[in-house]
């Protein structure tokens, strides 16, 4: 009895791991001035330091990621000084190539996603999956989870009578949960203090899965110079 639940949870992990090798993702991560870097992500050292780093075989969702800075000429023998320069979250597309940048504000700013191809026999099998792992059932699903989440954070931040609690909420959700301009700017529109939406729109720069819009979130601000000020701070960031 014991060999045989041991089998079919081996059954199920094998089930599982092939169905989300169709939606792996790679990210390419280099620095704005070419420097070598170290990377680890959720604990997995990539170890050797370059001036560009390559990480296939990612699954999508929120990783942990931290990248050293590498000072000195030995460092490939294992001589240089490492410094932490970033300690934070990247979230990844399912079946994405992802390409980031550690800017010179030592933060990490996705500048480009594009959607990985692959020729495969689209055969959908009773379970709703194909032959190559993706996915041809009710592709709605997904968005409506997460369109259900995001309303129930709007109605939670619009309850709360203070508006530095708001700004904290957001920041909470914004480190765990993708988000795009379009919402980001919702989300601006609920904070009361201009302060504060300039507070929230920097914080999340980084975060936003669609950087190339992040313009969109101008219309939240009630003065110009706000969007002067952060249109300045975005042009030092790259």
């Amino acid at each position: 009895m014991k060999n045989l639940l041991y089998t079919f949870i081996a059954l199920v992990i094998l089930n599982v791991s092939a169905k989300a090798n169709g939606f792996r993702s790679k990210l390419n991560i280099r620095t704005f001035n070419d420097r070598s870097i170290i990377v680890q992500i959720d604990r997995i050292n990539y170890s050797n330091p370059s001036r560009e780093i390559i990480i296939s075989d990612l699954t999508p969702g929120n990783h942990k990621i931290k990248i050293w800075t590498v000072a000195g000429q030995r460092h490939n023998n294992g001589h240089g000084n490492f410094r932490l320069v970033y300690n934070g979250i990247i979230t990844i597309p399912k079946r994405s190539k992802v390409k980031a940048v550690l800017t010179n504000q030592n933060m990490l700013k996705v500048t480009k996603i594009e959607t990985i191809h692959q020729e495969c026999n689209n055969t959908v099998e009773p379970n709703g999956y194909g032959y190559c792992g993706y996915y041809y059932g009710n592709h709605n699903a997904n968005n409506n989870f997460h369109n259900n989440r995001f309303d129930e954070l709007k109605d939670l931040v619009a309850r709360e009578s203070f508006d530095d609690t708001r700004l904290a909420i957001c920041k909470e959700y914004i480190r765990t949960h993708p988000i795009s301009s379009k919402e980001l700017r919702e989300l601006l529109g609920i904070i009361t203090f201009e302060n504060n939406r300039i507070n929230l729109a920097k914080f999340s720069y980084r975060y936003v899965s669609d950087p190339g819009y992040f313009y969109t979130v101008y219309n939240a601000f009630t003065y110009n110079s706000s969007v002067n000020e952060l249109i300045k701070w975005i042009n030092q960031q790259s």
